[in-house]
């Protein structure tokens, strides 16, 4: 059964510039691996896998699922209120010659 939710209660997620150029190169398991992530963030940027970067509450990272990378993103509160992803960091690759694209 699915969770119930109103749409009023999402918060919009976009991609920075940079995180949105490497959108355009990424393997289709990456990809939808970011998606994914995209999708839980709209309903809880605070989700319990993420972790504030240093003491900024609203600077966060969440683990990417199935790859060894952390998607770094920012909460925008206040009237606008939205999420950026703002980076994709992997911190050791299987890919070949350490290039994940």
């Amino acid at each position: 059964m699915e969770e119930e939710f109103d749409a009023a209660d999402l918060w919009p997620v976009e991609p920075s510039l940079e995180v949105e150029d490497l959108l355009l190169d990424v393997s289709d398991s990456l990809y939808h691996a970011l998606l994914a992530v995209q999708l839980r963030l709209m309903r809880d940027p605070w989700d319990g896998a993420s972790s504030p970067i240093g003491d900024d509450p609203h600077t966060r990272d969440i683990p990417l699922d199935g790859h060894a990378a952390l998607v770094e993103y920012e909460i925008v509160t206040g009237p606008h209120r939205h999420v950026v992803v703002t980076a994709v960091q992997w911190w050791h690759t299987d890919f070949q010659d350490g290039n994940p694209f």
